[in-house]
């Protein structure tokens, strides 16, 4: 039997992956506007509040979970304005207020379900409505909570640039934040931003094209309104990531959109009515649209169709390989968490980036720059604290360790895994009958002290029950591992 062994208060838990719950995905099967992908399209729009004061929806925004919310604003300038937030029920077609005392102009996620909002006086809070930075026109927060918003140029931020260093939140220190001036429009593709300029222009490996509003969807998906000039509402497009273009999808039409998936999007029009897609049986195919540009359209990719960002040293053809082990319907890679030995991240940062989540790959790179690291389907706790008897669960999961270097699996099929506390240090021990790793998931540097006491990384083979240095895993000159970074990443479906 193979074990998950979680050095003491570590468990960097869960180290977790964008999941959808068994419940949510019966719920989405029963959900038209949230079926599987195609490129047609019907629309149907929903009930129109009515008020006897009331400027329409001005902004919409669906969840990682399929929620639609919607921002009402009430009154016009010079007066008093209000801005409301509503939920969406798409099965009643019913929208409800969300709180009547509390104010957002709008709603935005991370991709692990995060809600952010932004007041009317342009400050970002968290999802507990704690203010975080003010000075925001727009915004969107990467799932390591890092804000990258487009600066209102009122003077309370100072202009920062796409390339330029994070400024860490005052008083928040697990966030931090960007202020970008020349936008006017933003979205993340699993964490990379998108922009639209000032003069309308997205970014050329987008096609250049002029646009109003750009939005991705979860999987990747990624929708725009195309700009016109003298239009009431903006024609709706659709990125062709193998042609490299964009595609208008016919009669839809808004002045705002917000993307949930492939087939999946929210449009708000110049009335403030909201329109949702949904499958339908016979339509015309798509129309792509003239290249504004008149560039010679990008080369289609070919690396394999895995999505993996944010990896300092680790390309698209190793996560293929790592899916290949798995043998599991994996499409991408969400990073959770990473840190270099020259960093000086905290244990602590690591669990809370980690606790509670599953289906976790780890890669970590030596000081040779040997790359090993593991997969397991098994849960992280939620609680780094040894419990009486050592003991924190039991769960049936695949585990394997590898050398993604050398490209060598140690792997065993479905097994009963156990998950054990030890109190010596704030480390990962995972083992099953074949190698192990022990690894301090902030990539720690280990001072004499800790050396006296035993306390390094060790990744290792095992052979008859001993722990054995490894060439494979660890490389030629490298049997006592010195960690250079780690990454850990969940896995989407």
């Amino acid at each position: 039997m193979q074990k998950l062994l979680f050095s003491a208060s570590i468990l960097l838990g869960y180290c977790g992956a964008i999941q959808i719950s068994h419940a949510l995905e019966k719920q989405r099967s029963q959900l038209g506007w949230r079926q599987e992908a195609t490129n047609k399209f019907s629309w149907n729009e929903t009930q129109k509040l009515e008020w006897t004061v009331v400027n329409a929806f001005v902004d919409v925004q669906t969840s990682p979970d399929g929620d639609v919310y919607a921002i009402q604003k009430i009154g016009s300038e010079p007066q008093e304005t209000k801005y409301l937030v509503y939920l969406f029920d798409v099965a009643s077609n019913l929208w409800s207020i969300t709180n009547r005392t509390f104010q957002a102009k709008a709603v935005r996620f991370d991709r692990l379900g995060t809600m952010y909002y932004l007041s009317p006086d342009n400050c970002v809070l968290n999802s507990e409505k704690v203010p975080l930075v003010c000075g925001l026109s727009d915004f969107e927060v990467t799932v390591n909570k890092q804000i990258i918003g487009l600066n209102d140029n009122s003077g309370k931020l100072a202009a920062d640039q796409l390339v330029g260093a994070y400024h860490t939140v005052n008083n928040h220190a697990q966030y931090s934040y960007k202020a970008l001036s020349g936008y006017k429009g933003i979205t993340l593709i699993k964490d990379i931003p998108i922009l639209i300029a000032d003069d309308g222009s997205v970014d050329a490996n987008y096609g250049g094209e002029k646009l109003v509003s750009i939005s991705a969807g979860i999987d990747g998906s990624l929708w725009a309104l195309k700009y016109e000039e003298n239009v009431a509402d903006y024609k709706l497009l659709k990125w062709q990531t193998i042609a490299q273009k964009w595609y208008l999808v016919p009669g839809a039409n808004g002045t705002s959109l917000s993307a949930y998936n492939e087939i999946s999007v929210a449009l708000v029009d110049h009335r403030g009515l909201l329109s949702l897609s949904s499958q339908a049986g016979n339509q015309n195919e798509a129309i792509y649209t003239t290249q504004i540009n008149q560039q010679p359209a990008p080369p289609v990719p070919t690396l394999p169709p895995v999505l993996a960002y944010g990896s300092s040293f680790a390309s698209s053809s190793d996560f293929q390989w790592i899916i290949d082990q798995t043998q599991a319907p994996i499409k991408g890679f969400a990073q959770l968490f990473k840190s270099t030995a020259s960093e000086g991240k905290t244990f602590q940062e690591a669990f809370d980036a980690l606790k509670v989540r599953e289906n976790v790959t780890c890669l970590f790179k030596n000081k040779a720059g040997i790359v090993s690291g593991f997969y397991s389907e098994g849960q992280f706790p939620a609680d780094h604290e040894v419990p009486e008897g050592g003991e924190a669960a039991v769960y049936e999961g695949l585990f394997i360790i590898f050398s993604l270097t050398s490209r060598k699996p140690y792997k065993n099929a479905y097994y009963a895994a156990q998950l054990r506390f030890s109190s010596d240090s704030f480390r990962i021990q995972v083992t099953n009958e074949h190698a192990g790793m022990i690894v301090a998931p902030e990539c720690r540097v280990y001072s004499e002290q800790d050396k006296l006491q035993g306390l390094e990384d060790q990744i290792f083979e095992i052979d008859e029950g001993a722990w054995v240095p490894s060439v494979i895993l660890n490389g030629e000159q490298q049997l006592e591992t010195h960690c250079d970074q780690i990454e850990f990443y969940t896995t989407t479906y």
